[in-house]
């Protein structure tokens, strides 16, 4: 049997960010890291949330309240990290 787990050095948020993340989770879909964000793509201060999971990325803008994004992991894709003045920046490209 396969249980949906975050890992505790990857937890981040609340309990309420962990059971809406965890609710978005296939059964057997897997958590394998998370970040708090707190810029929206439009550059606007607000809390986020980011997910890599076995099978796909998730994103979350608005405190808990904004709807979930997935982008599902295929060959081919890569996650880049850029930092400019602070600010840093991920982007999935193919």
């Amino acid at each position: 049997m396969h249980h949906r787990h975050l890992p505790v050095e990857a937890a981040a948020g609340t309990d309420p960010d962990r059971q809406a993340l965890m609710a978005q989770l296939a059964p057997d879909e897997n958590v394998l890291a998370t970040l708090s964000v707190d810029l929206d793509e439009r550059l606007h201060f607000g809390a986020g949330l980011l997910a890599l999971t076995d099978r796909r990325l998730l994103a979350r803008e608005g405190g808990g309240s904004g709807a979930w994004r997935a982008w599902p992991l295929a060959g081919g894709l890569a996650l880049r990290h850029a930092d400019h003045a602070g600010v840093g920046s991920l982007e999935l490209h193919d």
